[in-house]
Parts: structure tokens; C-alpha cells; sequence
């Protein structure tokens, strides 16, 4: 039985990716815990917030970086629908108490709560997720394409950034923010409404994350 706790404090990195015009986007990642054998550090980001071209840095809130080294997209990627997220990996940060997610998705259990809080920065340049909200439409997890929606304030350039939540002193990964949706009728409200959408953390995705690195570590 899930035993939640709401208030996530925890320390987040953020990405930068800049192209040959100096244009720059911001997001977030989820730095995943994985066993590493190359001495890198793996996260999961929005793949339509990560052009190949675009030259990528990794940062914490401390002003440390890192040069985005190998990246990964999802073998079915297309954005704004599930499969719109990509791997990447950087050298590990000196970022203190680093939140670092198990591959262990928890969306299954979600649905047995019904309308769940989960946790999402309040703003794109915050280190942690202090905003509380709620996660909408918990039983479309099944559907490819179909997405779980969520009613958190956010603002352009947070693509990318975790949706998650806190159950017996562990922080789990639940989605990526994707974008926002309009509806004429809400599920939530019934009117005229947006709300966020978000990729889903599932096990096919925990799958092909462990197949790409695989692939890219050294035997």
C-alpha cells in the first residue's frame, strides 16, 4: 500500500540546448538511478526539446555543468504523444542530494488512488518540485497514444520537466510534462478548460531505456 507524502523536496538539474543562432530553450530532466558502468549519469528528457543539432549542457542551481555526451530517443518517437522522450547521458555533477529516480514505474499503482497528487515545479528555474496538483484521467495509462493529464500551473519551456511522487520515503518518477491541452469540456471541470499533459513513465519505456544503454555502455 502506497503511503504518500506530497511535499517533495528534492534537487533537480535543468538542461540548456542552444543552436547556431544563440536561440536557447530551458527545461528539466529526471536523472534516473542506474548502475552505471561508463561513469555517466542517465536522465529523461522531452523529445521534442532535444534537436540533434543543438549542442546541450546539463546544470544544477550551483552554476556546475556538463557537455550532454550521448543521446538517445525513443525508438517510436513522435512529438506531443507518449513516445515523445529521449535518454541522454553527461559526466556526473557534484550536485548535493541529487534526486535520482528508480526504474521502477509507479503509474499502475496511481490508478488505485483514483485522482493522486503528484509533485511539479512551480516555476522552470526552481530546484525541486514544490507545487502540489493533481494527476487527471489515471486510466488511460493503457493507450499508446492517449494521455494522463494533470492540472499544474506551467509555463512554456517546462517540456520536459518530472511530474512525481513521494510514497514511503522514496521519490518515484510518474511522466514528463509535455505540454497543455485544450478542451471544450474538461474532464476535470466539465467547461472549457486546459489542462498539462504528460508522457507516462511505463514499463515499455524502462525496457527500451535499458536496451539503449546497453548498447552505448562499454562491456
Amino acid at each position: 500500500m502506497l503511503e504518500s507524502h506530497y511535499e517533495a523536496k528534492t534537487h533537480m538539474l535543468g538542461l540548456k540546448c542552444a543552436n547556431s543562432n544563440t536561440v536557447s530553450t530551458r527545461s528539466r530532466l529526471a536523472v534516473l538511478n542506474i548502475q552505471k558502468k561508463d561513469n555517466l549519469d542517465y536522465a529523461l528528457v522531452s523529445g521534442h526539446g532535444l534537436p540533434l543539432k543543438r549542442p546541450c549542457i546539463v546544470h544544477d542551481f550551483n552554476g556546475n555543468k556538463r557537455t550532454v555526451e550521448k543521446i538517445g530517443y525513443s525508438s517510436k518517437f513522435r512529438a506531443a504523444t507518449q513516445d515523445d522522450w529521449a535518454i541522454i547521458s553527461f559526466k556526473p555533477l557534484p550536485t548535493k542530494d541529487l534526486i535520482r529516480y528508480p526504474l521502477v514505474p509507479i503509474s499502475s499503482q496511481l490508478e488505485e488512488l483514483g485522482r493522486a497528487k503528484v509533485s511539479f515545479a512551480k516555476a522552470r528555474g526552481l530546484p525541486s518540485n514544490n507545487q502540489t496538483c493533481d494527476l487527471i484521467s489515471t486510466n488511460l495509462y493503457e493507450s499508446e497514444n492517449i494521455f494522463a493529464f494533470h492540472n499544474c500551473r506551467s509555463i512554456p519551456g517546462q517540456s520536459g520537466s518530472p511530474l512525481t511522487y513521494k510514497a514511503n520515503n522514496q521519490d518515484y518518477l510518474v511522466g514528463l510534462h509535455l505540454g497543455k491541452a485544450w478542451f471544450l469540456q474538461s474532464p476535470e471541470t466539465g467547461r472549457p478548460d486546459t489542462l498539462g499533459y504528460l508522457s507516462v513513465f511505463n514499463q515499455d519505456m524502462v525496457k527500451e531505456i535499458q536496451t539503449i544503454i546497453a548498447e552505448r555502455s562499454p562491456t
